[in-house]
């Protein structure tokens, strides 16, 4: 495992504990918003597709906050940006809760809101997940420990938060519940100020002069960082196909939604699985813990793929959510590990980004698909792609991360 970096400040578990709660507090948000966003665009607009267009007017200026907030976490420090960007959020929520009450929402301000909640929402998950260095070095927690318990947390937050939200809009109304969502990103902003990280030089949170450009070219000159982006590209163009058309379609035409619930909830749970191993065994054997875990999104996707049998799709979403829950924590050890402090907001955030940009392109590319063959052509076609994308990333993980272990 990763020990935490000796300092003259007694170690405080109480700052592992906060940040994790903070964690899920933010994702339990989020996880809450994705299912009333849409239903309440729907319900203010009357109009089906307006969901769909206001996700994409908010893609581009997502993937842009990400880059820009790379800049601003290593300028104005990691756990301030983080307290900023969860106000951010909750400021949106409030303030679509005031334009409801008052103007009234239409298309231009549900894009406006959106943007301004991504302003928060998206430099806010890299900045969190780039203060993990920062916490094992407070509480004493191996970054193992608390890379696999955070990916734990975003798994609970992920089975908890729809269930919540769909019992939430049947037993009170939509301000409520938008009160409900501001208040864990508030919350989670207050638990973040409450951490305590010891006493710093002033440098060690803000970036060199070195130009832009020379920045972000160390950054990916790491081996680890590229195959880290390009794995985040391919399975972004891969699985959101699988969660926002393929899986919804095909469980609505046999009219079973239990069943796709049932598919989601089993991905959160391997998750939670996932994230529990890494914690518990650390990330010591990377390259061994990278090849389980392509092996496993290469099952995945194969079981997935058979969109006809219910129970191999569940047991698919299973295995996707561990390996998920594995792989997700050898990327924030390794970053944490191999980036120099004054970057690492910039290498969270590159990742954000890419995710951010390469999603609605396999949605685009599952539309244009589907007007020429059926669901279940297109699902087999996307999940033996992915078994070939999972044997390549096994291959280059173990020759890549073994370097990066032995540094």
């Amino acid at each position: 495992m990763t020990p935490p970096t000796s300092t003259n400040t007694p170690p405080n578990p109480n700052a592992a504990y906060l940040y994790l709660g903070a964690t899920f507090l933010s994702a339990f948000g989020n996880a809450i918003a994705n299912v009333i966003w849409p239903w309440l665009v729907l319900q203010r607009t009357g109009d089906p597709a307006a969901a769909g267009l206001v996700t994409t007017c908010i893609v581009l200026p997502s993937a842009a906050f990400a880059l820009i907030g790379g800049n601003l976490i290593d300028r104005f420090g990691r756990k301030r940006m983080s307290i900023i960007s969860d106000i951010i959020s909750a400021a949106s929520v409030i303030a679509l809760i005031t334009v409801d009450a008052t103007t009234g929402l239409t298309m231009a301000w549900f894009i406006a809101l959106g943007i301004i909640g991504a302003v928060g929402d998206v430099p806010g998950m890299a900045a969190r997940t780039a203060l993990v260095g920062d916490i094992s070095e407070r509480s004493g927690k191996t970054t193992d420990w608390l890379a696999g318990a955070s990916q734990g947390m975003s798994g609970i937050s992920f089975l908890l938060g729809p269930a919540f939200a769909g019992f939430m809009l049947s037993a009170m109304n939509m301000t409520s519940i938008l009160w409900i969502t501001a208040g864990c990103s508030a919350t989670a902003a207050l638990l973040t100020t409450f951490i305590t990280l010891g006493t710093q030089k002033p440098g060690q949170e803000h970036s060199t002069p070195a130009p832009e450009w020379a920045i972000w070219r160390e950054i990916l000159h790491i081996p680890a960082i590229r195959l880290f982006a390009i794995i985040t590209l391919m399975t972004q163009i891969l699985v959101s196909p699988f969660i926002m058309v393929l899986l919804p379609a095909h469980f609505e035409s046999i009219n079973n939604s239990t069943a796709l619930g049932f598919a989601l909830s089993s991905y959160a749970i391997g998750m939670i699985v996932g994230g529990t191993i890494i914690a518990q065994v650390g990330t010591s054997h990377r390259r061994l813990i990278w090849a389980i875990a392509m092996g496993f999104n290469g099952l995945a996707f194969i079981g997935i793929a058979w969109l006809s049998l219910t129970p191999i799709v569940i047991a698919g979403m299973l295995t996707a959510g561990i390996a998920g829950g594995m792989m997700q924590p050898i990327v924030t050890v390794l970053v944490t590990e191999t980036i120099p402090t004054s970057r690492r907001g910039r290498a969270f955030s590159l990742f954000t980004a890419v995710g951010s940009l390469t999603g609605p392109i396999g949605l685009a590319a599952t539309t244009v698909a589907l007007g020429l063959t059926s669901v279940y052509r297109v699902a087999m076609v996307c999940g033996l792609t992915g078994v070939v994308v999972m044997v390549g990333a096994a291959i280059a993980g173990v020759r890549v991360l073994y370097d990066v272990a032995a540094r």
